[in-house]
């Protein structure tokens, strides 16, 4: 049961190894999951699953081994499944070479696999920092390559060899070592379940060579009951090569989700066959158990309801089984792993979808089978051919990403027409060009301060070797909060974190609060005759108003976006708070419709008028905000590097740090073996 689990984590290990793949512009899903498998080279969905990170030079990784072994024979690979991933730790010099050995011997011969493990573990020695101080990397090559072809066999000598040539081996290598560091977070008092989440569909193994669909259903939702058949159609097109597990998400908002979810939980348990056929069932009489039907039953005669349904799915013998069921508290545990195990990947509405660990767009939506098609045909060419067709994959999830956060279950929702963000002198993206996405708003201090150093950092790569995307994020965050009394005093600062006090001061905060307090209630507002004044630029109230001119000016003349955008951060005081206190909000847009008019021309001013108007903007402005929240972006400014968040987010970023960030991207581009790039994004 275990190994659904562990290829459901070797998915979602997969998928923030490949969305962090150093930082790459051309990044593509992985062919595969990651991992060796003991023995086998499928997970008996049935079997319990040891999940084991080695590295192949670490002492303790090797002391671990025979126990475990033995451990293994003594189950049995029927019963007990194994998966090793390799974590090389930076610490250990040779590690990533040895851990790369690995990868291209499992690439020819994954029998030959585990007994070239071993001979790392017998002889580590060999390759201990120490030992190998003098020796340079490329010798160290040579002595491993010698000493695999030895375990493996020498008609494999050549090919080993020409394997450290090979960057897909490299890659493959940096994917074990993210995998790892995703599932680093585990809490110390964390207890496994005893099986790995999921119901496999006409099988109770997974290929590790297969492609692995993971689908995330509530079995009374729509959509999930919509996006089934032509799933099921692809599913049988491809036969074998792409294999299927169904992980249940028992929202919240639908009354009996999780008494149908426990029924399937019951029933697997019983008759794994049945699993499937009574989802079909819930699908096609889902009228029955929705809120409005069953507001006036009672949660037992609902049990009951569908322990009568479930009976006639599976047979009449399983009665009274799938009747105990319900008092077995074990079941009720399994489908609260299910609910949580959703919530651990991020999956918040149904359905959703997951191929080799890669989240797919559109996800709260039915996929046709037209659509299953584009995504799985490039896949299932061959290992070696997929990274080069997915890079239209990678376009599409990067042009429609902002589509997956919104769905959630809304039933007001609509798709955008096209991906958020503006392009910077660009109308599409050079999949090969390193991408910066930036999240600004426009009335932010930081996000201004940071916009001179990464415009410079722009010109000096050019456009067709650095590509940027502005996000725009309206949000209620603060730059400096300032407390004065008759003379303006800082006690702090407020960002996005809290309110960081300084330590001298806090006598002198807690009086002034105070006193603050008292003429807030005398007068209604925080200021007086020589008192305190409070600046409440804690909140950026004309933000929204600002981002949405600039989405209409874009739908206008794109051209004009920037100048904008510049201009709003030349002149923020003029729409900060305090300034616009006592002005409409009808006089605010009145006066960004002049000056934007001022900035692309008169002739659009009666567009720029209208468009605060159309609420075609308003949803785009809005879109933008639900988009920054679905990449966790809590402020600004934010940027993301191929993917990757920068760190320091929230503070500008100067161009000094820029070049320090792309430089290494730039010289990997042009084939230099830049370990820079290597060492910043892992």
């Amino acid at each position: 049961m275990a190994p659904k689990y562990m290829i459901s984590i070797v998915m979602l290990l997969l998928q923030l190894l490949i969305l962090f793949k150093s930082g790459a512009a051309d990044y593509i899903p992985p062919a595969k999951s990651d991992g060796f498998g003991y023995k086998a080279h499928s997970i008996n969905l049935n079997s319990i699953l040891i999940e084991a990170f080695y590295d192949p030079l670490c002492p303790y990784s090797r002391d671990s081994w025979p126990p475990l072994k033995k451990a293994l024979h003594h189950y049995g690979h029927h019963r007990v499944s194994l998966v090793v991933h390799l974590l090389p730790l930076p610490y250990h010099d040779n590690a990533f070479v040895a851990s790369r050995a690995l990868h291209i011997v499992n690439g020819f011969n994954k029998s030959a696999t585990y007994p070239l493990l071993e001979w790392f573990f017998k002889n580590q020695e060999k390759f201990y920092n120490v030992p190998t101080r003098n020796l340079s990397r490329a010798s160290i090559v040579k002595e491993i390559v010698k000493s695999a072809t030895k375990v493996v066999g020498n008609s494999y000598h050549d090919s080993i060899k020409n394997g450290f040539n090979d960057t897909n081996t490299d890659l493959l290598t940096r994917v074990s070592f993210k995998l790892l560091i995703l599932f680093k977070s585990g809490a110390a008092d964390y207890i496994p379940p005893a099986k790995s989440d999921g119901f496999g569909y006409k099988t109770h193994s997974i290929n590790l060579d297969s492609i692995l669909i993971e689908v995330f259903y509530d079995p009374l939702c729509p959509d999930s009951r919509d996006s089934w058949p032509p799933l099921k159609k692809t599913l049988h097109h491809y036969g074998h090569q792409v294999s299927l597990v169904v992980h249940l998400l028992p929202l919240p908002y639908h009354d009996n989700a999780f008494v149908a979810s426990r029924a399937l939980h019951i029933v697997n348990g019983l008759n794994t066959s049945a699993t499937y056929p009574l989802l079909e069932w819930f699908f096609e009489n889902q009228d029955k158990f929705y809120n409005a039907a069953t507001r006036n039953l009672t949660r037992a005669s609902i049990v009951e309801e569908i322990v009568k349904s479930a009976t006639e799915v599976v047979g009449k013998s399983y009665h009274s089984s799938i009747k105990n069921g319900f008092n077995d508290t074990h079941t009720d545990h399994l489908t609260r792993i299910s609910f949580k195990y959703a919530a651990s990947r991020g999956v918040y509405g149904t359905p959703f979808f997951y191929v080799n660990g890669f989240l797919l767009p559109d996800n709260g939506a039915a996929v046709d089978y037209n659509a299953w098609r584009k995504v799985l045909d490039p896949l299932n060419v061959n290992s070696k051919m997929a990274p080069k067709y997915m890079i239209s994959i990678v376009m599409l999830l990067l042009q429609l990403q902002l589509l997956i956060l919104f769905k959630s279950g809304a039933a007001d929702y609509i798709p955008p027409a096209k991906s958020d963000g503006f392009g910077y002198k660009i109308h599409s993206i050079n999949l090969d060009s390193i991408l910066i996405e930036a999240f600004y708003d426009p009335l932010c201090p930081d996000s201004r301060d940071s916009w001179p150093p990464l415009k410079k950092a722009l010109h000096h790569y050019g456009h067709h070797r650095v590509s940027l995307i502005v996000h725009l994020l309206p949000l209620p965050t603060a730059h400096k909060a300032t407390i004065a009394s008759s003379k303006t005093q800082s006690f702090g600062y407020l960002s996005s974190q809290g309110f960081s006090v300084d330590p001298d001061k806090v006598g002198e905060l807690v009086v002034l609060t105070r006193q603050l307090v008292a003429v807030g209630e005398n007068t209604g507002d925080a200021s007086g005759e020589g008192g305190a004044v409070v600046e409440h630029d804690v909140y950026h109230d004309n933000a929204f108003v600002a981002s949405r001119a600039l989405h209409i000016v874009n739908g206008l003349n794109s051209s004009a976006t920037y100048p904008l955008l510049e201009w709003f951060f030349k002149n923020q005081e003029k729409f900060y708070n305090a300034p616009t206190r006592n002005l409409s909000r009808a006089s605010i847009v009145k006066e960004i419709v002049k000056s934007a008019t001022e900035v692309i021309g008169n002739s659009d001013y009666n567009s720029v008028k209208n468009g605060f108007n159309d609420t075609n903007t308003d949803h785009l402005t809005r879109i933008s905000f639900k988009y920054a929240a679905s990449r966790g972006v809590y402020g600004t400014p934010f940027f993301y590097v191929n993917g990757f968040v920068l760190p320091d987010t929230g503070d500008s970023v100067n161009y000094t740090a820029w070049r320090k960030v792309l430089d290494p991207l730039v010289g990997a581009k042009k084939g230099d073996k830049n370990e820079e790039s290597l060492r910043f994004f892992l």
